[in-house]
């Protein structure tokens, strides 16, 4: 059976062009332990390979580059669904999407911040909060990603879309509205959260959620870290400087203890966003963003559908990296089977439900 691993060559990422090569090698190798003939393919020769990709399993992991161009996403899903090619790896919707169907879950909005469109310059006054953060609705990296101060002298601080610093300040609402134009349609306004240490130096949890074979059925397995930005920076993200770090080691640095004592309630968080999702036969990974302010609560910031890997390496080494990709391709395999029309041999999985909803 052939197995492509699909990405977007990306000028200033590895070798290939691949942004997170480790992974890419990972994937490839528990690929081929599991007799699959594996390859990578860059998204834009789909095009040229159509016929080979009929029957084949695809691994989408195409999206935009650091600080760069994206592909062309829709074109592309477009083709390989034509090809006739098992794809997992679904996009999610956008942000102002997956607020929606987020926030219409009971368990779930508690853990929302506020938030809304930005479609025209005075929806960053709207949620009546002295600082906002501005993200674009489709995006990565933390590129576009500016925390404003809504106070005079109001203040931008961030990175622009490719990832360059972004510092200003505004004399009067008139400026600041010029330097929001080019957001507008395209972004949301989520009201700034204190999620950082005593020093200033932000970080936030990275739940990696993946689906799982288990017993006949599929289970959701929950790696957790933590996320350390650099003092000043809006977001966490490696890709800005940021630390990947296991929750015991962060509470060290952080002097936060509660760190210890989580593990329950983000399980059942991410078991909640997973069942909100689940559903897409090709939906089978979800990286979700947590922010922990300072009375202890959690926020669900983001939930990315095509997540990094990078952070779960850093933070606890080769081995279990290697078996989460393994496990990820055993999981797509038996929901190839499935939609071959075939039921599920023995060890393959069926779906079941979350088995504890959040409380």
């Amino acid at each position: 059976m052939r197995f492509f691993f699909l990405y977007t060559p990306c000028p200033d990422a590895g070798p290939a062009g691949i942004a997170e090569p480790r992974y890419a090698a990972a994937v490839l190798a528990a690929a081929r332990k599991l007799d699959l003939k594996a390859e990578r393919l860059a998204g834009p020769d789909v095009f040229r390979q159509l016929s080979e990709l009929r029957g084949a399993l695809v691994y989408d992991r195409t999206g935009p580059c650091p600080g760069g161009r994206r592909g062309d996403a829709r074109r592309l899903r477009t083709a390989l669904a034509a090809a006739g090619a098992f794809v997992i790896g679904r996009p999610l919707p956008d942000k102002w999407g997956q607020y929606v169907r987020l926030n219409r879950h009971p368990a779930l909005r508690p853990h929302l911040p506020a938030q809304r469109r930005l479609d025209v310059p005075e929806d960053v006054f709207a949620l009546g909060v002295p600082e906002v953060v501005v993200k674009p609705r489709a995006g990565a990296f933390g590129a576009g990603v500016v925390a404003l101060r809504l106070v005079p002298p109001y203040r931008a601080r961030g990175r622009d879309g490719r990832l360059r610093p972004v510092v200003r300040t505004f004399s009067d609402r008139a400026a600041l509205f010029a330097f929001l134009a080019p957001a507008l349609g395209r972004a949301i306004v989520q009201e700034r959260l204190s999620l950082t240490d005593a020093g200033g130096e932000p970080f936030d949890l990275r739940l990696l959620v993946q689906w799982e074979t288990a017993g006949g059925g599929e289970r959701i397995r929950v790696d957790d870290y933590v996320r350390l930005g650099r003092p000043g920076d809006v977001a966490s993200n490696l890709k800005l400087g940021g630390a990947a770090l296991p929750p015991d080691a962060a509470a060290r640095r952080l002097g936060r203890p509660e760190l210890l004592s989580l593990r329950p309630a983000l399980t059942r968080l991410a078991r909640a966003v997973a069942d909100v999702f689940s559903g897409d036969p090709g939906r089978i990974e979800l990286g979700l963003d947590v922010g922990l302010d300072r009375e202890g609560r959690l926020w669900l910031l983001e939930v990315n559908g095509k997540p990094g890997r990078a952070g779960l390496l850093q933070a606890y080494g080769p081995a279990r990296y290697e078996k989460a990709a393994e496990a990820l391709l055993r999981t797509a395999l038996a929901r190839f089977a499935r939609s071959a029309g075939r039921p599920p041999e023995d060890g393959e999985a069926r779906p079941t439900p979350p088995d504890e909803p959040i409380g």
